[in-house]
């Protein structure tokens, strides 16, 4: 089951999450909640990208690299395509590149012809495989110069300040606040599930890391409608204690880009796995 879903379904899931109406969110994030989930509010290139972000995940997943490949896979991706413009160039063959090189980065490296294998079988499940021919060669080639080509249009600034850090940190912390009845509720899966939503969109290169991971931690918390104990006798509120210089309102905005993301999702068909 999705976050989506959570959210949206009345039906208890492994100790109770609330449904999307009652939670409750910082003002400008539960505005975001009101619009129709049926339309979209991205253009036609954000939906593009997303689309082929999701084809990113659906071969990160059967490649079993990982979500740190996957995620800094979406982020050289979606950071490639902030730089030039999408009809430039296939987004397929930066996707798979992306993901070639991303694996590299993060020391699992996969084999170029693997990559290729699973892209194609993924793009074109009816097909025969790909036969090691001109075809397969020219599309070896492709990706080795747009390997490079991604390299230098990053000016080779390659690495990338994980948010995954700061949520493990986040969640461990609050694990020690929380009483034991709330060891058995979701919200630490539930945050997890957003943040690596999050890479789907440009949500990831848009916002700083550490926020992103705050913003996911305090959905998942309302979202199970869970309050951090003895939060009314606190000095500062907890989010402050992770992060000294965050508002609500920082909060807030980035809750409601990540719900914008949700309601777009449903009304976009995403990369389907065959």
């Amino acid at each position: 089951m999705s976050f989506w879903d959570m959210l949206t379904s009345h039906t208890k899931v492994a100790g109770g999450s609330l449904p999307l109406e009652q939670i409750t969110l910082p003002d400008a994030a539960s505005s975001a909640t009101t619009s129709s989930h049926s339309k979209c509010t991205w253009s036609s290139e954000e939906r593009q990208l997303f689309k082929t972000a999701s084809f990113i995940t659906t071969c990160a997943r059967k490649l079993e690299v990982g979500s740190l490949v996957k995620s800094n896979a979406c982020w050289l991706f979606y950071k490639f395509f902030s730089i030039v413009q999408l009809e430039h160039y296939d987004e397929y063959v930066v996707a798979m590149t992306c993901l070639f090189l991303a694996s590299k980065i993060e020391e699992t490296p996969v084999k170029i012809r693997d990559v290729i294998n699973v892209a194609h079988r993924t793009l074109h499940p009816r097909e025969t495989p790909l036969q090691i021919d001109q075809t397969y060669s020219s599309l070896v080639d492709t990706l080795v110069n747009f390997e490079l080509l991604i390299c230098r249009m990053l000016n080779f600034k390659l690495t990338y300040d994980y948010p995954h850090k700061y949520l493990l940190h986040y969640l461990k912390s609050l694990t020690e606040w929380m009483p034991a009845q709330h060891e058995t509720e979701p919200y630490q899966r539930i945050a997890w599930s957003i943040l690596n939503d999050c890479f789907s969109t440009k949500i990831c290169i848009r916002n700083r890391p550490d926020q992103l991971a705050l913003a996911a931690c305090y959905l998942a918390l309302e979202s199970c409608d869970i309050k951090v104990y003895m939060q009314e006798h606190a000095e500062k509120p907890w989010w402050k204690v992770f992060i000294e210089d965050i508002r609500l309102s920082d909060i807030s905005q980035l809750v409601a880009q990540i719900l914008e993301m949700y309601e777009n999702e449903t009304a976009v068909t995403s990369f389907t796995v065959p």
